[in-house]
Order: C-alpha cells, then structure tokens, then sequence
C-alpha cells in the first residue's frame, strides 16, 4: 500500500502509486489500487495521482484511480483540479472521464480561472466547448463525435461570462475589451 497523505515529503516524493501514475503504467496502478493504495498521497508540491495523471493525459489511469476512490474535485494548493490540469493540455478523453465521475467544470482556480478558461487560453476550443456544455447540465456527445461548432467570438463571450465575477463586465458577462483581448490572445496562440 502507500504512505499517508501526511507524510514526509521525502517519502511522499517515492511514492510507488505516484511513480506509477507519473509513468502511465495502468497494470501497477491497477495493482496498487486492488492493494488499497491511499488514492490521497500527495507528492511534494501538493500533486495527487489524480492530478498527474490528468496531466498527463492518462484517461485510463484516471478511472482505475477514480473507481478506487480518487475525488475528482480535490485541487492542489493553487485550486488547480485534475480536470483543469487536462482541460489547459487538451486531453478530450480525460475530461470526458472526470466529467463522467462529477468532476466540476464551474470550480474556480484560486486566481478565479475555470477548466473553459485554461482550455481556451491554451488553444483547445473543442474542450472549452465540451467544458461549458456540461455546465450547462447539457448531454455530452458520445466519445468520438465532434463537438457542435461555435465561432471564437461566441465560445469566447460563453467562456468570459462563466469565469467572470458577478458584476465584471457590467453583469452582462464580457465586456468588448475583454473580449477582444481574449480574441487577441488566442489569435497568437494559433500563429505559434
């Protein structure tokens, strides 16, 4: 099994479900998991395995952890989640499974950041757009279909208006200058 989520952070750091999480290899997570692995370990900068493995893209690694008890919500000491964490690298596959297992796509980051938000900043508008439907409370499309088609602008304004504060933008969500910005911003990401 592994250390308490308490622990050293030098023991922590050698954790074998962490090891295993971090490499993608699903047969010793899965091993591990069985043998009651703590699913709540955290390496030394406040990483779950969950979290890694999001990271990482490792949908699979993400459900042996989430069927063993892995809460899909639990974030690191910045508010990053693990669907933040797969949502702001375009892991689609990973998002739908944490969705699938009630992870939160509305939980703020501590600077306020949602999972729409870093997916977007990052140039992954098909995962903003599969984020904000399940906001929504929207049926996601089966695995594999392609996401409904919106225009920057308009998919731009949805995720501007789910991430800012109330009262941001005159309460009406974004205002054109954020907007705009925001529209500049992934222009330059495409360009790279």
């Amino acid at each position: 099994a592994d250390v308490p989520a308490t622990a050293d952070a030098d023991v922590l750091h050698a954790s074998p479900l962490l090891s295993a999480t971090r490499n993608g290899n699903l047969a010793l997570v899965q091993l591990l998991a069985v043998a009651r692995a703590r699913m709540d370990v955290r390496d030394p900068t406040g990483q779950t395995p969950l979290l890694l493995a999001a990271a990482d893209g490792h949908a699979d690694v993400c459900d042996i952890l989430l069927r063993f008890g892995a809460s899909a919500n639990d974030a690191d000491a910045g508010g990053s989640t693990a669907l933040m964490r797969a949502s702001e690298r375009g892991h689609v596959v990973a998002v739908r499974r944490l969705l699938g297992a009630r992870a939160d796509p509305t939980q703020p980051r501590a600077d306020g950041a949602t999972a729409a938000l870093l997916a977007m900043q990052a140039g992954h508008a098909h995962v903003a757009r599969l984020l904000i439907a399940a906001a929504d409370g929207a049926e996601l499309p089966a695995e594999g279909a392609p996401a409904a088609a919106a225009d920057d602008a308009e998919l731009g304004r949805a995720v501007l208006q789910a991430t800012l504060p109330d009262g941001a933008g005159g309460g009406e969500g974004a205002t054109s200058e954020e907007l705009s910005a925001f529209a500049s911003t992934l222009a330059k990401k495409r360009a790279h």
